[in-house]
């Protein structure tokens, strides 16, 4: 009998990535992931961020009368968006680095969230060929600015909202692209 197969476990500490870009396709490319038009927005968010959680639903068929148990069934995923909170400063000019991620969401956004995990996410704003990527296709409401708390804890956030809006992919690995 061969050995049991045991995981590593990776820490997730600044380990994540987040992407927000206008087109992606499946595979992703890593010039539409770095595209102009898009934003790293990694190093804005708290850690509260999650990108999107999925939610497996089950349900249940009939019981047959010759049956003394009602089987399960499953039904199809629920996949939410989760809302973003990041840092702003409120009284930084608008290209001011402190107010990109708040103005780049001002109005909104339609597109796509690409997260990248376990690869250190504070060195480059970049993603590697062969890297895995998941995505989802998302809406994004307008930023607010508000406040994390009211002691001495708290500090200048935006908010916004996040919406699913359709099917992406998981652990997909990036390609070159035109």
């Amino acid at each position: 009998m061969a050995a049991p197969i045991k995981p590593g476990l990776h820490s997730v500490l600044k380990m994540t990535s987040f992407w927000l870009v206008p087109t992606l396709s499946n595979p992703p490319k890593k010039t539409e992931i770095e595209a102009v038009g898009g934003f790293y927005i990694t190093c804005f968010l708290t850690e509260e961020n999650t990108g999107w959680t999925v939610q497996f639903n089950k349900g249940s068929a009939p019981r047959l009368l010759c049956n003394n148990t009602v089987p399960e069934v499953l039904l199809p995923s629920t996949t939410q968006g989760v809302d973003i909170v990041g840092v702003v400063n409120p009284q930084a000019a608008s290209s001011a680095n402190d107010k990109k991620a708040f103005e780049f969401l001002r109005a909104g956004f339609s597109g796509f969230m690409a997260r990248r995990q376990n690869v250190l996410n504070d060195t480059a704003d970049t993603t590697t060929v062969g890297e895995f990527l998941d995505a989802r296709p998302v809406d994004i409401t307008p930023a607010v600015i508000d406040q994390s708390a009211q002691t001495a804890e708290g500090v200048y956030v935006f908010k916004a909202g996040v919406a699913v809006t359709g099917d992406g992919f998981d652990n997909i690995a990036v390609v070159a692209g035109p």
